[in-house]
């Protein structure tokens, strides 16, 4: 009976966990929402790209020396945020980004692609933040849930 429980719980545990404000956060690749943007309009996911020119996430390294912006998501940040991530010790490095995807729709600009609402930025080796700004973690047992502080 106690060893039921215990398991129901952390199996409770491991989907709260994996939970971003009531949502699964999907693992995808920057080439399937490049080339399927439709199928995560408004999904939290975690992706992998290159911070490259002004905090955009590239493909690749070489998709950003050319700054090739069709195969590039842009990241919705205060410019106070972009600043910094520009300035850390992320930029010019592979990271995961997990946030709400869908169209950034910036003053001035035509909408793009990109993570509308950014949780999280990490260094995709050292799983370190690439920013100051302070970020949650709540997790019971098995499970993470990445948070945006309210206080900067």
């Amino acid at each position: 009976m106690k060893l039921s429980i215990i398991l129901m719980f952390m199996a409770f545990s491991t989907l709260l966990g994996a939970c971003t404000e009531g949502n699964l956060v999907i693992p995808v690749s920057m080439s399937a929402l490049l080339s399927s943007p439709e199928k995560f309009d408004g999904d939290q996911v975690s992706v992998v790209g290159y911070l490259g020119r002004g905090a955009d996430l590239y493909l690749t390294e070489e998709h950003s020396r050319v700054d090739d912006r069709s195969s590039a998501l842009i990241l919705n940040l205060e410019s106070s945020e972009r600043t910094e991530i520009i300035n850390s010790s992320c930029a010019g490095k592979y990271v995961e980004v997990v946030g709400t995807f869908g169209l950034v729709h910036i003053s001035g600009l035509t909408p793009r692609l990109g993570i509308t609402q950014v949780n999280s930025i990490k260094d995709k080796v050292t799983r370190t933040p690439c920013n100051s700004f302070q970020y949650f973690e709540i997790g019971i047992n098995f499970g993470v849930h990445p948070i945006r502080s309210l206080k900067h």
